[in-house]
Parts: C-alpha cells; sequence; structure tokens
C-alpha cells in the first residue's frame, strides 16, 4: 500500500530498497528477491551514491526514488555520478518552504525548491503529486515527449 515501487517490482524491474527503521526494515525485507536487495540504512549526505556503487547499480538507473522523510533535498543534489532516466522526489506538500537544515531531523523542502534543484541538475518536472514530483533527464525528455512537448 502507498509504495513507490511496487508495480515495477511486481514486473521483474530490479530494485535496491534502504530503510532506516528497524521494524520497517524488517517488513520490507519480506520482499528481498534475487533482483530485490533491502538494505537497513539511514540515508544522510552522498550515502545513496555509495549504496548504489556497492550494489553494482548500473549508472544510468531507469527509475529513481529520494523518499527518506526530510532529507530528501540533500540526498538528491548530492547525486552526481547516477543521473536516473526518471526521478521521483518527496516535497514538503506546500508550494515552496525553506530548504531544511542539512542532518536536521525534521523539515522537508518545499514543491519550489525540489523542481529548482531538477531544473538544475537537467531535470524537467512532469508530474506533481501531493507531495512527491516526477521528474525526466532533459534529455530523455525531448527524445521521447510528442513534438511540441518536449519544450
Amino acid at each position: 500500500l502507498l509504495s513507490n515501487t511496487k508495480r515495477f517490482r511486481d514486473a521483474g524491474w530490479s530494485a535496491l530498497l534502504i530503510e532506516a527503521d528497524d521494524k520497517l526494515f524488517d517488513k520490507l525485507a519480506t520482499h528481498a528477491t534475487e533482483k530485490v536487495r533491502c538494505h537497513r540504512h539511514l540515508v544522510v549526505g552522498d550515502d545513496l551514491e555509495r549504496l548504489l556503487a556497492r550494489a553494482e547499480a548500473p549508472r544510468v538507473l531507469d527509475f529513481g526514488v529520494v523518499d527518506i522523510d526530510g532529507q530528501d533535498f540533500f540526498a538528491w543534489d548530492a547525486m552526481k555520478v547516477y543521473q536516473p532516466r526518471v526521478m521521483m522526489v518527496e516535497h514538503s506538500g506546500s508550494d515552496s518552504s525553506a530548504v531544511p537544515p542539512q542532518g536536521s531531523a525534521h523539515g522537508q523542502a518545499g514543491f519550489k525548491e525540489i523542481v529548482e534543484l531538477g531544473e538544475s541538475k537537467g531535470y524537467v518536472a512532469l508530474v506533481r503529486t501531493a507531495v512527491n514530483v516526477v521528474f525526466a533527464r532533459r534529455d530523455v525528455w525531448i527524445a521521447t515527449a510528442p513534438a511540441g512537448v518536449a519544450e
């Protein structure tokens, strides 16, 4: 319920799932398969890139998700090597809010700040939900968008 990746995993996609909370991780680990790896880890700074490298993930991922309830802005900002074709990043649910201090336990960047970060990384915002933004890398969007839509 409310999983960002379940339908992809059910369709046979590979996944690296990361969870810091012990109880939630135990539940997450029940979904581990040969193609779905689960790691217990609290993501801070450039941890995502290190975890992806350790998992021998391809540098160009099809779909990336940052949903870590508070430091999503910084986790995605630190991703320099891995550039998913499509990226989903959580935001605060408001149009704009200050980016919380890095390392703070609470607070989430607003929609505007997440979109600005995405644009600075070469992404185009495609869809906004109540708490997520779905992006496509600009080169992927231009190559796949219907005529006249990519601009």
